[in-house]
């Protein structure tokens, strides 16, 4: 059901010959079966030789070298493909339309309620984000002052936070309503990976060091929020923060 009243996608409109037949291949795979995926798609690890979309949307650096990963433009596709665009043929703006519609939050142009409530008020949210993740894009400039955490142009959670924060918790000239805490983590060479997938347990873990007493959940900044949004202990605020800024 969440999708937009476009009909059905032409999946040749954004991926090349070979990138739709990997895509048939993969369809059928459960995710967990490792071996099989990584048959289907080991090639693209040679990004220059082998490319699953087409060539604006697969965005290959001009210095790209195998093996890295690097940013897709779809974001910049999409910019200026709307249902009334000319710059891109109808069937990608059908693409573009699906990933408006699928957009978390108030940026989302789905019919669903944009803020999570409960009674009228919204939720208590906390938004843990690495400045290292190359998934969910959160990639912190080089040089920046370790206290400072990366803006909306470099981090997509950054942008659901600002989102959030103007269209329900934090509206300008209005007193905070709920309870939204973005906590971003810099990358520290054997301390803190603050990739995808670390940093759940980073938000877990009672401190950031190797200690076997600080890799644990109790006093973590995640049981902190649970314990606090479950007893209501958590007072209004919208707030961002690098985490381990102090280490």
């Amino acid at each position: 059901p969440a999708t937009p009243a476009t009909g059905p996608l032409d999946l040749r409109a954004i991926a090349t010959a070979e990138g739709v037949q990997t895509v048939g291949e993969m369809a059928p795979i459960c995710l967990d079966e490792a071996k099989p995926l990584k048959a289907a798609t080991g090639k693209y690890a040679n990004a220059a030789k082998h490319a699953m979309l087409e060539p604006a949307i697969w965005n290959l650096p001009a210095d790209y070298s195998s093996g890295e990963y690097f940013k897709g433009g779809f974001d910049r596709v999409c910019a200026t493909a709307g249902s009334t665009s000319t710059t891109a043929g109808a069937a990608t703006s059908d693409w573009c339309d699906w990933v408006r519609w699928n957009i978390p939050g108030p940026l989302g142009v789905n019919p669903y309620p944009k803020v999570p409530t409960v009674g009228g008020k919204p939720v208590p949210v906390l938004i843990a984000q690495g400045h290292a993740d190359t998934v969910v894009n959160c990639i912190a400039p080089s040089g920046i002052p370790a206290a400072q955490p990366a803006g909306p142009d470099r981090c997509s959670s950054r942008t659901l936070y600002d989102a959030l924060a103007t269209e329900g918790y934090c509206r300008p000239g209005e007193a905070p309503a709920g309870y939204l805490q973005m906590d971003q983590y810099r990358p520290i060479r054997f301390e803190s990976p603050a990739d995808h997938f670390s940093i759940r347990g980073q938000t877990a873990s009672k401190g950031q060091s190797k200690s076997a007493d600080d890799l644990t959940f109790e006093g973590s900044r995640m049981q902190r929020f649970v314990d606090g949004a479950f007893n209501g202990a958590l007072q209004p605020r919208c707030k961002v923060t690098v985490a381990n800024a102090d280490r």
